[in-house]
């Protein structure tokens, strides 16, 4: 496939394949919108720094983050909010999800001097799947348009992203856009990125906030309160992700034991790693392994989403019927 040669991902960690993604980008080549659709595997966890809007085209699944815990079927809607854990579980065979990921660094552009809002969308009922029938068709102009790769088409994406931000924020009635603190400072950036890049290497063994005191140079006292100011999320959290990601990976693909997998992902003990599987996901590791047994027509196997292209037949045909609905997203503002 091939791959982008001067797009910086500064949304995930996977490689952008514009054949099968579509992007906008900053002069600079930085990805600050990135859009496909894919397969859903069994069970995949998560989190990033951007924010995520899920549109399911088919089938079903269960989606949990943070926030709750949520049943998605065709034609609904989540938005998960910069930073929040989350993780999707594949309730029946053949779901197919449309994703669009804006980037932090698009967002405090967007926001201007406001803080990025906390935002809450899903679409539970057929009432809401009505009411949001203009967000999901901006969710198609912007994946379609931005197919096409013209600048017409960016400024026009520009705009569909703005009135998509605004349909939420004006969903979400209580959100006040509060002033936002003083951004990072170039040196602050560095030692974040040198705390991660150490922690992503080491999640397996011992890491101690000692450690990441020694490596930054800075106070054991105010590494803990840095690090959650400039992630987003507190050092123990990040470290507990790191290691679910990579244990719910071992349980797809091993036989090993829950024991073994606990403490080869960097649990101190079983204990610790079934409190956490059970924070996050609302069943044990036992549970996610026997259910997984039932699963065997689903995609297991890959750590990460298997993406499809927007000529597959079905993306093409849901896109359509979203872009049947006339973008007047301005009707539902006022």
């Amino acid at each position: 496939m091939k791959k982008s040669k001067t797009a910086v991902n500064t949304i995930g960690t996977l490689p952008i394949d514009e054949s099968v993604s579509v992007i906008l980008t900053d002069s600079e080549g930085n990805i600050l919108l990135e859009s496909y659709a894919y397969e859903v595997g069994f069970f995949r966890f998560n989190w990033h720094p951007s924010l995520e809007i899920m549109l399911v085209l088919e089938g079903k699944l269960t989606a949990y983050s943070e926030q709750g815990v949520f049943e998605l079927q065709e034609d609904d809607l989540l938005v998960i909010n910069p930073n929040i854990g989350h993780a999707s579980m594949l309730q029946s065979p053949r779901t197919v999800a449309l994703v669009i990921h804006i980037s932090q660094s698009y967002l405090e552009q967007l926001c201007g001097n406001a803080a990025i809002p906390n935002l809450t969308c899903y679409s539970a009922s057929e009432a809401d799947r009505s009411f949001l029938k203009p967000l999901r068709a901006g969710i198609a102009a912007i994946y379609t348009t931005l197919s096409e790769k013209s600048q017409t088409g960016r400024l026009f994406t520009q705009s569909q992203i703005y009135a998509l931000l605004s349909f939420l924020l004006r969903y979400n009635a209580d959100n006040d856009l509060r002033p936002k603190e003083q951004r990072q400072k170039a040196e602050q950036q560095k030692l974040i990125h040198t705390m991660i890049k150490y922690i992503n290497h080491h999640f397996r063994d011992k890491v101690t906030l000692s450690q990441l005191a020694e490596l930054s140079g800075m106070n054991l006292c105010y590494v803990s309160t840095f690090f959650k100011a400039h992630t987003g999320v507190g050092f123990q959290d990040y470290l507990t992700r790191k290691r679910l990601a990579y244990a719910a990976y071992q349980i797809n693909n091993t036989e090993d034991s829950i024991v073994d997998i606990a403490m080869d992902s960097g649990f101190p003990d079983v204990k610790a790693f079934n409190q956490a599987f059970r924070k996050y996901f609302n069943l044990s590791p036992g549970q996610y392994r026997s259910e997984l047994s039932k699963k065997e027509d689903s995609n297991v196997e890959s750590l990460f989403p298997v993406r499809i292209s927007g000529t597959h037949p079905l993306v093409r045909q849901k896109l359509s019927e979203y872009l049947d609905m006339p973008l007047k997203m301005n009707d539902y503002l006022s």
